[in-house]
């Protein structure tokens, strides 16, 4: 049985960096919801990523926007992200 998801997902390819502890990974939002969003990482040295963690989510539109977020889920260099301020 899968997740039961309250909102949708949205489509969007935009580039954006992960920032986990000071480190920043380079990535491309696949798609994203009001809860959060999967990036594939575009950096080999993903794998010091670990389930868990919090960091910033940076996304570049027009202008940088900055999510808090927690990784919740890691399958080869696609990472689910949970927005922290996140509230249903």
């Amino acid at each position: 049985m899968g997740t039961v998801r309250i909102d949708d997902r949205q489509t969007l390819d935009t580039k954006c960096i992960l920032d986990i502890n000071g480190r920043k990974y380079k990535c491309r939002m696949d798609n994203f919801s009001t809860a959060g969003a999967s990036v594939e990482i575009t950096d080999a040295d993903y794998e010091r990523i670990k389930i868990g963690e919090s960091g910033t989510l940076i996304v570049t539109l027009l202008t940088n926007a900055e999510y808090a977020c927690k990784v919740m889920r890691i399958v080869s260099s696609h990472i689910s992200l949970q927005f922290i301020d996140y509230k249903p």
